[in-house]
C-alpha cells in the first residue's frame, strides 16, 4: 500500500479520500462582561455583542455561536425570544418568532442561554452580526449576561 488515497472504489482497507471543503478561514470573538437589561417587547439589540467578519469568498459559509446565562424577573409568566441579525436583517425564520427561546411561569427564571445559527451570505464585504433578545410574553424585565462572561463566535467555512 502507497499510503496514497487517490478514490474509494474498490478499497477494502477502509481508509477514505478526505472530502473537500469545509475548512475554518477565520473565527471572530467577542466577550460581553456586563449585565444587559430590558424590558422591551419587540427586538433590542445586546449591545456589546457583535462580532464583523468579511468573508473570504461569496461561497463561504458563516457559523454564529452564541452563549450566555439570562434571569427573569417577572410578576408573571414570561417567553424570552432571541435572534441574530445580520447587519439590519434579522436571520430568524419570522421576525416575531425568533430562535425559540424559552417559557416559563412563576416569578424568576435564571438559566443559560445557547443559540446557534449557519447563515450564507454571499458576500466579501464586512458583516456585523449582532445578538437581539426580546420579552414576549409577561411583564418585568430580562437581564442577559447575569453570572459569567457571554460570548459570540462567527466562524467563516470555506466552501
Amino acid at each position: 500500500m502507497s499510503g496514497i488515497i487517490a478514490q474509494n472504489v474498490g478499497r477494502t482497507s477502509g481508509l477514505v479520500k478526505a472530502a473537500g471543503g469545509g475548512k475554518v478561514l477565520q473565527v471572530i470573538q467577542d466577550t460581553l462582561g456586563t449585565e444587559f437589561n430590558t424590558s422591551s417587547t419587540t427586538f433590542v439589540e445586546v449591545t456589546g455583542l457583535t462580532c464583523a467578519i468579511t468573508p473570504s469568498a461569496t461561497s463561504s459559509k458563516i457559523l454564529i455561536l452564541v452563549n450566555g446565562t439570562m434571569y427573569a424577573n417577572t410578576d408573571s409568566g414570561f417567553q424570552y425570544t432571541p435572534t441574530i441579525y445580520r447587519d439590519s436583517t434579522n436571520l430568524a425564520e419570522t421576525d416575531d418568532q425568533g430562535f425559540g427561546g424559552m417559557r416559563a411561569g412563576g416569578s424568576t427564571l435564571g438559566a443559560f442561554v445557547a443559540i446557534s445559527y449557519l447563515d450564507s451570505p454571499s458576500t466579501t464585504s464586512e458583516i456585523d452580526y449582532k445578538y437581539y433578545f426580546k420579552i414576549s410574553t409577561g411583564t418585568g424585565y430580562m437581564s442577559y449576561n447575569t453570572s459569567a462572561t457571554s460570548t459570540m463566535q462567527v466562524i467563516e467555512i470555506g466552501a
